[in-house]
């Protein structure tokens, strides 16, 4: 939630910081980037710590992060909190999706780490149109604020909640500069960077498009967020049986039906029914 939330308010950032909506735009682009820096490290340092420890650190910075932003005085300070997102996002995709196996047992693993991942989606559902409908009602400060105490209750749930995780190996550098000797490896880091980078670079100004482009209204913005969301948690929980009968092919054809997706929708942004069907199969897959 706290990774899409500003997609709903982009541009009220842009207009009250003084800063061009494509500039605001590196809001969503910042924690990408901590992630992608962050993760290896995080999977490293982690070490052997406990990982509820982690877990628990991780969602500290999360408080920390969203409020700051609301107290940024300028866009700057908006950045240095996005940067401190994107190291909590590293740090979760590293080191909390194993633990669906650990937390579930042999019988429920696949399942609780499906529920892990659809927390993605779930976080999806509540931050884009609460971004939109939130930052309409209360402003774009506030909002932040607001996720900073949905982020202290998740931090008191995990305290009184989570079992001892101590850890069951140390990655190391070397481990992972082994990974990526294999040129299979090498590949789909290739081209799920790709795919990843059309998903957020699209997903970041879809607020503008709905507004602007399809000449919507704030309150169907919201709707079709929501829906957006909503089908985006479907997909999550169905592709687990998708993946189970080919991970090779359930990818190919979701990098090809989105690409389809992000070419129709500016040829159907005058027809509110096909955009709504396009961003409901966007989520989806």
């Amino acid at each position: 939630m706290s990774e899409f939330v500003p997609v709903g308010f982009l541009p009220d950032v842009a207009s009250d910081l003084h800063v061009s909506l494509g500039l605001a735009g590196t809001m969503v682009l910042a924690p990408g980037l901590g992630a992608a820096v962050s993760a290896p490290v995080a999977l490293v340092a982690a070490g052997r710590l406990d990982r509820r420890r982690v877990i628990i650190l991780l969602t500290s910075l999360l408080v920390l992060s969203n409020g700051l932003a609301a107290l940024a005085p300028d866009f700057a300070v908006v950045l240095v909190a996005r940067l401190l997102l994107g190291i909590v996002i590293g740090g979760f995709w590293a080191v909390v999706p194993p633990l669906g196996a650990r937390l579930g047992g042999p019988e429920a693993g696949i399942r609780a780490t499906s529920v892990i991942l659809a927390g993605l989606s779930a976080g999806t559902v509540i931050g884009l149109p609460a971004g939109q409908w939130l930052g309409n009602l209360i402003g774009w400060r506030a909002t932040f604020l607001v996720v900073a105490g949905v982020a202290v209750l998740a931090l008191a749930a995990q305290a009184a909640l989570l079992p001892s995780l101590p850890s069951a190996a140390r990655m190391r550098f070397a481990h992972l500069r082994d990974v990526l000797r294999k040129p299979a490896a090498r590949m789909i880091l290739t081209v799920g960077g790709i795919a990843t980078i059309g998903q957020f670079s699209a997903s970041t100004f879809v607020t503008p498009f709905l507004l602007e482009r399809a000449g919507l209204g704030s309150g169907a913005a919201t709707a079709l967020l929501l829906g957006y969301g909503a089908a985006g948690i479907g997909g999550t929980l169905a592709g687990t049986a998708l993946v189970a009968r080919s991970r090779i092919w359930t990818f190919v054809a979701a990098s090809v039906a989105f690409g389809v997706i992000l070419i129709a929708l500016p040829l159907a942004a005058a027809t509110p029914l096909a955009v709504s069907v396009l961003l409901a199969g966007w989520g989806l897959i």
